[in-house]
């Protein structure tokens, strides 16, 4: 491969010297780094593991969803994934969903029962059984009639009901939790009339069959959850947001400004400094070996969550900004504790001034040959309209010289805002402009 890899990079503008250097470098690695079975092993399983997700990608993703069901970092970090290849992953069921996550719906995925928290599998195999047995649930009450309610307690259904499980027997999730007790009450007679064999008469009489099983809950006065509440109820009991996300709003923003997601602080050194965005979803205050104060932020992006530790002195600066659901970016220095990955704060953002504070330049990317006068005339109005300081630079692409970067001179810089964002995105298209926190050096 030396020949292949050497004309290779003399043709991407690197110096044969180098090149000769780096390709010497890996060939000595590559003799000591690890043994050669184990690399043979290795590419053999990323072969196939590469191979199955690029074509069987639903079954895949099912097949790693419910290999880590009870890792929420990694369910946030597949679903994500699953998204973004267009897969749509759906709330579980009652009626539809099994211990594990599955297929349903053609290509959808629909979360297991061993994926909601405090649901263990004693519980699940009592509702499988009795949906194998005796049907489909027609209700909440006929779900506490036919399991076994010794083992699918008061805390197993409120997680399904706050997981959404119910969903597509109820309309109201705050009706079912408020007519719960009286649901469960008439479920354990059941139960015990069913260990004890006894029935009522002609199947009737008793108070377990007053109330339809279908319509239960429908005459219950209870008000409807906000979609605040909805959002919390599912995060308690998945640990993760389903009907929505508060972040779906800043997505963007947050992937283009942060330098680091919450799946990336793991694998970077000690000490290295990153900016990570997300929401602010749990803090806990406690002191240090000296009595101080000290602040367990918990940040939660798309991908996961990161612990944040901040000091006294931080939690002093940043203090109108540490609340429950506040967005913001925290810019800190990984460290590991024990070997749970964790950020020291230095500098905490609200996101609002995200922009503003963290972005120090901006390169917008243009293709010579869709370029013409009148977007040229609109650029100059949008660059006019948004002038500040932070310096601009162009990156032109041409079929003769490829890409030619150029950064203007001071009497065009920006303010980075939304609104400018914005402009430049709707004229030239939405990866047309990179956002950077550190500032590059001129090139003309």
């Amino acid at each position: 491969f030396k020949d292949q890899f050497m004309s290779g990079s003399v043709a991407n503008g690197i110096p044969k010297e180098t090149a000769h250097s780096i390709f010497e470098l890996m060939e000595f690695f590559a003799g000591y780094g690890f043994n050669k079975s184990h690399s043979a092993a290795y590419a053999v399983i990323t072969y196939q593991t590469a191979y199955l997700k690029a074509n069987y990608t639903v079954q895949y993703m099912v097949a790693q969803l419910s290999c880590e069901k009870e890792n929420t970092d990694k369910i946030v970090e597949y679903i994500e994934d699953c998204r973004r290849m267009g897969i749509e992953v759906i709330k579980p069921d009652v009626n539809e969903s099994q211990n594990d996550f599955t297929i349903s719906d053609g290509n959808k995925i629909r979360i297991g029962l061993g994926a909601i928290k405090n649901v263990g599998n004693k519980a699940i195999e009592s509702i499988i059984e009795s949906r194998n047995k005796t049907g489909r649930f027609t209700s909440i009450l006929d779900l506490c009639k036919r399991v076994d309610m010794r083992v699918v307690n008061k805390q197993v259904i409120e997680c399904l009901v706050k997981s959404g499980c119910f969903d597509s027997l109820h309309d109201s999730r705050a009706k079912l939790l408020a007519g719960l007790d009286t649901a469960m009450q008439l479920g354990s007679i059941a139960n015990k009339d069913r260990r004890t064999g006894q029935k009522s008469l002609f199947g009737m009489g008793s108070d377990t069959s007053m109330h339809g099983n279908g319509d239960f809950g429908t005459d219950i006065e209870a008000p409807q959850w906000s979609e605040k509440d909805l959002r919390q109820a599912e995060k308690e009991s998945l640990g993760f947001y389903m009907s929505s996300n508060p972040l779906d709003a800043y997505k963007e923003k947050i992937k283009k400004i942060s330098s680091a997601s919450s799946a990336d602080i793991s694998e970077l050194p000690e000490g290295e400094e990153v900016i990570v965005g997300g929401i602010i979803t749990n803090l806990k205050q406690t002191t240090t070996k000296r009595g101080a104060p000290m602040l367990y932020i918990t940040l939660e992006d798309m991908k996961g969550t990161v612990e944040c530790l901040a000091f006294s002195k931080e939690m002093k600066t940043y203090q109108p900004l540490l609340n429950i659901d506040e967005i913001v970016f925290i810019k800190g220095q990984v460290g590991f504790q024990s070997t749970t990955p964790t950020l020291r704060v230095k500098e905490i953002i609200a996101e609002k001034d995200a922009l503003k504070h963290l972005v120090k330049c901006v390169t917008i990317r243009l293709d010579a040959a869709q370029f013409d006068e009148t977007k040229l005339s609109q650029l100059k109005d949008i660059i006019k309209k948004h002038s500040g300081t932070r310096p601009l630079f162009f990156e032109i692409s041409t079929p003769e010289q490829g890409i030619t970067q150029i950064k203007t001179s001071s009497q065009y810089f920006v303010s980075v805002t939304d609104g400018f964002l914005s402009h430049i995105r709707e004229l030239f298209g939405t990866e047309s402009c990179q956002i950077n926190q550190t500032e590059l050096l001129a090139m003309v």
